[in-house]
């Protein structure tokens, strides 16, 4: 947090860009005639913080009842998280490890793109996994004797 405290006046005074610029590279302090603190900050650093915040609660609701049940969770569990009924329980413990990592990243970097990237590509994942014609394809047992090389044909 800056050491400088802006006030009102600064506002409409000469230290107005400094404000803004404390604010677009971390953040502003402005103490209003009340006593109360404002912060500024960038809206970028505040979505990211939202998001943060968003998905660190998600986490943790998903990793403690994946904690307190050996068995599948239900969509009605699973809650806002219902997408991942389609993963298995490695699967939905693997989501929350990574995300985990993201969180960690994100708010490293003041950025929510780690966290975006990781809930897009596991939503990519359960909805795959969804259709049970992807499902077999991609979790079924492999052999060789199911596959035939395809044929080249040349148009006349």
């Amino acid at each position: 947090m800056s050491a400088v405290i802006y006030q009102p006046t600064d506002l409409v005074g000469g230290k107005r860009r400094a404000f803004l610029d404390a604010a677009k590279t971390g953040r502003a302090r402005l103490r209003d005639s009340d006593g109360t603190s404002i912060v500024a900050l960038s809206e970028a650093e505040l979505n990211a913080l939202d998001l943060v915040a968003t998905w660190s609660d998600e986490r943790d609701r998903l990793a403690a009842l994946l904690a307190t049940h050996d068995r599948a969770l239900t969509t009605l569990e699973l809650g806002s998280l219902a997408w991942l009924h389609s993963l298995d329980r490695d699967d939905q413990l693997a989501f929350v490890a990574e995300l985990r990592e993201a969180l960690v990243l994100a708010l490293s970097r003041r950025d929510g793109a780690p966290i975006r990237e990781t809930v897009r590509a596991w939503r990519v994942t359960a909805a795959e996994l969804d259709d049970p014609v992807r499902r077999q394809v991609l979790l079924g047992r492999f052999d060789a004797r199911d596959y035939v090389e395809a044929g080249h044909e040349v148009a006349a």
